[in-house]
């Protein structure tokens, strides 16, 4: 199930109570974003279900990979935010220079499930090349500190 109407942790959490009460057997729901997957994690939680389900998030937070690597959320699809802030930032460059820019830019992103997060950490999966995935994991296993 695409959960729509929850569209941060609180109101994906009612969503999620809702939909996981009319629909006690569903498999999987995806948020829209870490913060909506978190708040479907904690409605599952609350009704027991979290063992029996998957939960995906989109971005790639520190609290969306912390919980990954508790083994709660079972997915996001990392995007990391330098990328699009670099390809944003050459387009504007080559636009201002009176270049041709293609309509559409392609930014790297990962999809991370927990084995996957795990393995960078322990180092028994590479870390990928186009995104420094590791950088991303080592503040999610450390708690999200504040910076």
């Amino acid at each position: 199930a695409d959960v729509a109407g929850g569209i941060d942790r609180n109101s994906a959490y009612t969503v999620g109570l809702q939909v996981l009460t009319a629909h006690p057997t569903i498999k999987a729901i995806a948020g829209s974003n870490d913060d909506v997957g978190l708040g479907l994690v904690k409605a599952a939680q609350q009704q027991g279900t979290l063992a029996h389900m998957a939960i995906a998030g989109h971005g790639g937070s520190c609290t969306g990979l912390q919980s990954i690597l508790q083994g709660q959320m079972g997915f996001t699809v990392l995007i990391p935010g330098h990328s699009v802030g670099a390809a944003s930032v050459d387009a504007a460059i080559a636009l201002l220079q009176g270049k041709t820019v293609q309509a559409t830019q392609d930014i790297p992103a990962l999809g991370i499930d927990t084995a996957t997060a795990k393995g960078i950490l322990a180092g028994s999966i590479p870390n990928p090349s186009n995104i420094d995935v590791l950088t991303q994991l080592k503040p999610a296993a450390a708690g999200c500190p504040s910076s």
